[in-house]
């Protein structure tokens, strides 16, 4: 269980911030009471391969890597929530939405273009 509050408490930061978190922010945010247990919990992920790291003792948790993420996809995620909230206001337009966003107008299209092709839209 503890494993799984680490890995996702990880990958959210990741999200919110481009870079892993600390050893202490990761405490903090699943409400763990010790670091040393953090860095249990991180090197059981290590060795099952749901995380990379290439700090030789495993502790530098900021030189942790979820494999499949990069700060590509982690931007693509994000740009992709950000636009998807913008939209629903109504009160923007596309050439809007991207100057904000920093992209084309073509990529605010193709981002309306999927959301509104979602089952659940």
């Amino acid at each position: 269980m503890g494993q799984i509050r680490v890995y996702h408490a990880i990958v959210e930061y990741l999200k919110q911030h481009g870079y892993p978190p600390t050893v202490r922010e990761i405490q903090e945010m699943t409400g763990v009471k010790s670091v040393s247990t953090v860095h249990c919990q991180i090197r059981k992920l290590l060795e099952e391969g749901l995380l990379e790291t290439d700090a030789e003792d495993g502790k530098a948790s900021r030189a942790i890597r979820v494999p499949g993420y990069t700060y590509d996809a982690i931007r693509e995620t994000i740009l992709f929530d950000i636009v998807e909230q913008l939209l629903k206001t109504e009160k923007l337009t596309n050439d809007e939405i991207a100057e904000i966003c920093f992209v084309t107008k073509e990529k605010v299209n193709e981002i309306q273009k999927i959301i509104e092709e979602m089952p659940f839209s």
